[in-house]
């Protein structure tokens, strides 16, 4: 090892030990976290992938990317870049990671189904029934949304 890295490790000795005792009743989950240069933009945007997961809700990378530069606009960041490297650190960051949603988290809301079944005679008054089809007659999966809550965009 190179004498400025043992530098470096030794001056950030006191950071690293105070960062241990503070989180100390669980030190195997806990990660000293590099800071980021635009918190606010990462709460924000970490809050609405909150909300959306809650809702079961796919989020894909790119857009994270979108609604981070959507938040960093707002709030004054002209010179943010939701760049590839900045989704990467976001995802390390908030230990989000790639899983498919399925079986139970991905069902169905069940109510709000019987509530458009309810509204079908009023959608469809005035066509011919030769006239209406069901989506997945016409094979329209191909802009569908994804089935994962995150993907790194290309």
């Amino acid at each position: 090892m190179a004498q400025p890295s043992i530098s470096n490790i030794v001056k950030k000795r006191a950071v690293v030990e105070s960062e241990i005792k503070l989180h100390s009743s669980n030190l195997q989950s806990k990660k000293i976290c590099q800071k980021t240069k635009y918190p606010e933009v990462n709460q924000v945007v970490l809050e609405f992938f909150k909300k959306c997961s809650d809702k079961n809700i796919p989020i894909s990378g790119p857009l994270l990317q979108a609604k981070a530069k959507l938040v960093a606009e707002r709030l004054g960041f002209s010179e943010f870049q939701a760049s590839n490297g900045w989704l990467e650190s976001f995802h390390q960051r908030n230990c989000i990671n790639n899983k498919i949603l399925s079986g139970e988290a991905a069902d169905a809301n069940v109510g709000l189904a019987d509530q458009w079944k309810s509204q079908i005679p009023d959608i469809t008054a005035g066509f011919l029934p030769k006239d209406i089809f069901n989506c997945d007659e016409f094979a329209l999966f191909f802009r569908m949304m994804p089935t994962r809550p995150r993907a790194k965009s290309e």
